[in-house]
């Protein structure tokens, strides 16, 4: 069944294991941690020393957003669950279900990505990028409308508050403070440029790639989403950018997560892969969406697969030939991470990928 956010199986196996893997994250984020006041990270270390992971308050305020807003989601799902008339027909039911929650997780999703971001950028800047206030006051935005998440489900999942309601929380409730931090992050930028803390050497840094990347793709999924009027495939062209901001954010935290787990690429040659690899993802998915929405300007229908699709203008069809050319780039970059991620495993997972055909890659620059 494809509903929106969480496309499900209709078999009681396969719920079983949504219902886990749902309650498994939960778990984790319910801990101590966030609950207690941390400590500032400048008194856990001598100001000579710069750790890639000294998690600073404002990384640890977008932490806890995000397991406040999975925690609201959770709970909305279970609002929705309750509400939601039983002997409706399974595709409209799990549409209903999901729908509101759904929506809910992606401000989830949103704040584990700002937080990436000050990880990265606090990393090559050597200094935390918000004040602890100025993160709790935006992270606060972030969060509060989203409150009301398991309130809109009270009347009912066939209500027009509920499918409305939700709809306006994702126009309204998100851009505005990703718009703002974006813009505090460009500007640490910039000064760090004019400062010389930053140069041209670091336009080759995974961290700054990796940011440069998602930034893109949010600011990609922003602009297609006030774009759309109808049911078209702006729709996914949106929601495909804003997904794919996410999905970069996290490959590049990957590679500062190597080392302190334990793990590590071999040689000299194959770290010089990785912004290569974050560029193949991160702009093939960018030139994905544009295709996705130039198509959708000119009337390319969603969800319509084979002979209920019909192209009907050129416009279309270059849409259609961007979006797949943006793909194939895109699903390379995804490739080429998979293949980096089980040589910085091979110490503890055997493999038997010849190392000679990466490294002959990254002396081609690929």
């Amino acid at each position: 069944m494809l509903a929106n956010y969480v496309p499900v199986i209709d078999n009681p196996v396969y719920i079983t294991g949504v219902a886990l893997f749902f309650a498994g994250l939960l778990l984790c984020f319910l801990n101590e941690r966030l609950f207690v006041r941390s400590l500032d990270a400048s008194q856990q270390a001598p100001p000579s020393v710069w750790d890639p992971f000294r998690v600073t308050p404002d990384v640890v305020t977008a932490l806890k957003t995000t397991a406040l807003a999975y925690l609201v989601a959770m709970t909305t799902f279970l609002v929705s669950w309750a509400a939601t008339p039983h002997e409706l027909e399974a595709k409209a039911y799990y549409e209903l279900v999901f729908w509101g929650g759904g929506h809910v997780l992606q401000v989830a999703n949103v704040a584990a990505m700002l937080a990436v971001w000050l990880l990265l950028l606090s990393s090559l800047l050597k200094s935390p990028v918000l004040s602890a206030k100025t993160a709790q006051v935006l992270f606060a935005l972030l969060l509060a409308p989203h409150l009301i998440g398991p309130l809109l489900t009270l009347n009912g999942t066939l209500t027009s508050t509920y499918r409305l309601g939700f709809t306006r929380l994702m126009q309204l409730g998100i851009a505005p403070v990703v718009v703002i931090l974006l813009g505090i992050c460009v500007r640490r930028l910039r000064a760090a440029w004019r400062g010389g803390v930053i140069g041209k050497k670091n336009l080759y840094d995974p961290r700054l790639v990796g940011f440069v990347a998602s930034a893109a793709l949010t600011v990609t999924g922003f602009l297609m989403g006030s774009a759309i009027r109808n049911s078209n495939t702006m729709i996914p062209a949106h929601y495909h950018a804003s997904i794919g901001a996410v999905t970069v954010a996290f490959m590049t935290i990957t590679y500062l997560l190597l080392k302190p787990l334990g793990f590590v690429l071999p040689g000299t040659r194959l770290p010089r892969l990785i912004p290569w690899q974050i560029c193949l993802f991160g702009f093939g998915q960018v030139i994905f969406a544009i295709g996705f929405g130039l198509g959708g300007m000119h009337g390319l229908s969603r969800k319509a697969y084979g002979v209920k699709q019909h192209i009907r203008s050129m416009g279309e069809v270059i849409g259609l030939g961007v979006m797949g050319v943006g793909g194939l780039i895109a699903v390379a970059g995804g490739l080429l991470f998979l293949l980096l991620m089980i040589y910085a495993g091979q110490s503890r997972i055997p493999v038997g990928i010849p190392q000679p055909k990466l490294e002959s890659m990254a002396r081609s620059n690929v």
